[in-house]
């Protein structure tokens, strides 16, 4: 049976409502992130006289946001209410995607920001998202040390603060917090498209995944008339939110398929040049071609390098070849936003991306931003004058497997790898992200998944039979 230790992930904090993440959990949670921002504030000032949950003159300066889901909701109101009682100045962001979110966690300087969310998993999970000074990602373990130990305070039933453990530094209990109100939509929305210039018209098919990009995307679209958009989604949802999942893509394909054959006679003199989704938190997005098909996410990494000519770009162990051959300075990192993040801070580089459909901009804090990455496409293709299935073609000419997943144990995990490491030892052999094997025209990746019970396997090659016969060998390797 699962415990709510279970629920702090790799890059972030998520579980079943009502039975890993309830009222005492949020309660307590709340608690914690305050203590860990007091420690990192007293870190950075070493100020003695600073009061818990306050530098010498003002509260933290918390925004909190979160996904549309019924639990998400009811998580998100306990944290503001506990956030406030315990002494933090809370901006109340209400509902909005996570690029939103960071955008405003961003241009506000907060000293922590919370995301209620659980990202594609079903409707009864939700989670949290954290980060300080702004958009700084926090990892999941360091609150997870202080939760465990209960090491911060509370305000039990009565309105009295309870001290979990003793401390050097006192609160101030007369001083509340307090809560503030903004809406950084039409603000967002401008930043979005300040940059981008669109002059043709473009036909384009918008899957929102039922998320909270489809409001984004109505105040962007009023902005950039030229993009005429055939809107699927945009409220409620008959599929779930991961882009990834191939029963999730019936609706846009058969909306690009019908224009391309005219079968509705209303739209056969306007076929659609592309389509794009996003999951339901929108962090994510993949690409359709103008014939409906698929596009690997890592095809379009390429692409947009290729368009952008970013400076420097951070990617995960499985973006593939093409990427890294277009990108002036590539930098390999671990699978997550957290590790991206750090790479990119650190290296003050302008983009970075995942396999999965992330791509990150420095221009937004150095977080997620899939809509302006397919607004920057469409620029990119009306400067080309190409087609996307020829741009993608063009950028990237390899050929690479689906995203397979399996159930393996972590003992067998650590077998697997010692075979794979054995009979591949004349290889490139990488251990930043479970195991990587890299040949000359050839690369595979097996990874544990950082938030789900999976294990990933990914290949790349030069031709078709080189990757069907790396991906046999793999195939054998794993099964036993």
């Amino acid at each position: 049976m699962k415990t709510k230790e279970d629920v702090f992930k790799e890059y972030d904090i998520r579980g079943k409502w009502g039975v890993e993440i309830d009222k005492e959990f949020v309660t307590n949670f709340a608690g914690a992130f305050l203590e860990y921002l007091n420690n990192v504030i007293l870190r950075r000032t070493q100020d003695v006289n600073i009061f818990r949950f306050h530098s010498k003159n003002r509260s933290l300066k918390i925004l909190i946001s979160r996904d549309k889901e019924n639990v998400s909701k009811k998580a998100y109101a306990i944290l503001k209410r506990e956030l406030i009682k315990n002494g933090a100045e809370v901006t109340d962001g209400g509902e909005a995607t996570i690029p939103l979110h960071n955008f405003a966690s961003g241009t506000e300087k907060t000293d922590g920001a919370i995301m209620v969310t659980a990202s594609h998993l079903p409707k009864n999970y939700t989670g949290f998202k954290i980060a300080k000074n702004g958009t700084e990602p926090i990892e999941p373990k360091e609150l997870k040390e202080i939760m465990m130990n209960e090491e911060f305070l509370i305000y039990n039933k009565t309105g009295i603060l309870n001290k979990k453990v003793d401390f050097c530094l006192r609160r101030n209990d007369s001083m509340r917090g307090k809560e503030i109100k903004k809406n950084y939509l039409e603000k967002y929305a401008d930043f979005l498209v300040k940059e981008i210039k669109i002059k043709k018209e473009w036909r384009v098919a918008i899957d929102a995944s039922g998320g909270g990009t489809g409001k984004i995307l109505n105040e962007v679209l009023k902005k950039l008339p030229k993009i005429k958009a055939e809107k699927i989604c945009f409220e409620k949802c008959g599929h779930n939110d991961n882009p990834l999942e191939k029963k999730n893509w019936k609706e846009i394909e058969k909306e690009i398929d019908s224009r391309l054959r005219g079968n509705d006679r209303k739209k056969k003199q306007s076929r659609d040049d592309l389509g794009v989704m996003f999951d339901g938190d929108g962090d994510r997005i993949v690409f359709f071609n103008e014939k409906g098909k698929f596009i690997n996410p890592s095809s379009i990494l390429a692409a947009l390098i290729k368009g952008i000519k970013p400076k420097g770009f951070v990617g995960n162990v499985n973006v593939g070849m093409a990427v890294k051959e277009n990108a002036d300075k590539f930098i390999e990192t671990r699978t997550g936003h957290i590790f991206i993040k750090k790479e990119m801070r650190e290296e003050g580089v302008e983009m970075g991306g995942e396999h999965s459909g992330h791509i990150y901009f420095k221009r937004n804090f150095y977080t997620e931003d899939p809509v302006f990455a397919f607004l920057k496409l469409l620029e990119i293709l009306e400067k080309s004058g190409k087609k996307l299935s020829e741009a993608v073609k063009e950028a990237d000419p390899y050929f690479k497997t689906e995203e397979k997943n399996f159930k393996i144990s972590e003992e067998n995990f650590e077998k697997i790898k010692e075979k794979i490491k054995k009979k591949f030892k004349k290889e490139g052999i990488s251990e930043i992200d479970g195991i990587k094997i890299s040949g000359k025209n050839w690369w595979f990746n097996l990874r544990k998944s950082g938030t789900e019970d999976k294990t990933r396997l990914n290949v790349e090659a030069k031709s078709e039979e080189e990757l069907k016969k790396i991906k046999k060998e793999v195939n054998k390797i794993i099964k036993g």
